[in-house]
């Protein structure tokens, strides 16, 4: 058991500095774009504004409005992540 819980620790002493990378590339957008739409730059919040209206005309938001609370998984992959239709999404 404790030659298994040194060799984890051995690999993630080596997995350290690409931890931080994925990390750093993950998160450093989105504070980068919070950090743009509050300073009120135009772009960032128009990006916003389309965003939260795709997603505030979705299904499941539609559905969640009636009362009418969808069980997770139950709408399709078509509408990707918190319900943004794939049109409101930004080109990849």
């Amino acid at each position: 058991m404790r030659g298994l819980i040194e060799r984890v620790s051995q690999a993630l002493d080596r997995a350290r500095v690409p931890i931080a990378v994925v990390a750093f590339a993950s998160i450093g957008p989105l504070v980068v774009g919070a950090v743009l739409a509050t300073s009120g730059n135009s772009s960032a919040l128009s990006e916003r504004d389309r965003i939260v209206g795709a997603a505030q005309g979705s299904e499941i938001t539609a559905a969640y409005k009636q009362n009418d609370h969808v069980p997770p998984g139950s709408v399709g992959e078509s509408d990707g992540p918190a319900g943004v239709s794939p049109s409101a999404r930004s080109p990849a």
